[in-house]
């Protein structure tokens, strides 16, 4: 598989927009590298807003 075709839409992993490797709702254009930082992101919000609340 080229870089070119390294998409959400190719990808075996996607089951009707949902990621299944990175347990997002995903675009047919998106790729896995879009994802990445924003899933650490998303990972430390998380923490913040549990540790805010206790």
């Amino acid at each position: 598989m080229t870089e070119q075709t390294r998409i959400c839409a190719t990808c075996t992993e996607n089951d009707g927009g949902l990621c299944d490797l990175k347990g997002l709702l995903v675009e047919d254009d998106d790729t896995c590298e879009r994802w990445s930082n924003k899933q650490a992101d998303w990972r430390e919000h998380m923490l913040h807003t549990f540790l805010a609340g206790h």
